[in-house]
């Protein structure tokens, strides 16, 4: 496991437990929280993956939701939802063609004939 955080590695317990208080040694924030957990997901009821969980308020604060399971790393920005991946998937880097286009000459190829 590693710390959101910073991106400490976390050595595993024996028990291959996060104790509810636990802190990185690093940087001192919880473990045992929304934001270290592999179901925590932006954009997802309560941020969860899992139907029916808690709300939790604070995501970096330590929880005692039941669910949780400790990260395999550091999560990236985008999610595989994010719709410039798919975009990009479809259509190609078509998009970033589009995209660099003066605007005026856009504009004026409509009024072409």
């Amino acid at each position: 496991m590693k710390c959101q955080k910073c991106n400490h590695e976390i050595p595993e317990t024996t028990s291959g437990k996060i104790l509810y208080r636990a802190v990185c040694e690093k940087c001192e924030s919880y473990l045992h929280s929304c934001l270290n957990c592999r179901f925590h997901q932006v954009g997802r009821n309560n941020e969860c993956l899992i139907p029916g969980t808690e709300l939790i308020r604070d995501r970096a604060q330590f929880n005692f939701c039941d669910d949780f399971m400790p990260a395999t790393g550091k999560k990236s920005e985008k999610s595989a939802d994010d719709p410039g991946k798919i975009t990009e998937k479809l259509f190609g880097n078509s998009i970033e063609f589009e995209k660099k286009k003066d605007p005026l000459d856009h504009f004026s190829s409509f009024f072409d004939e």
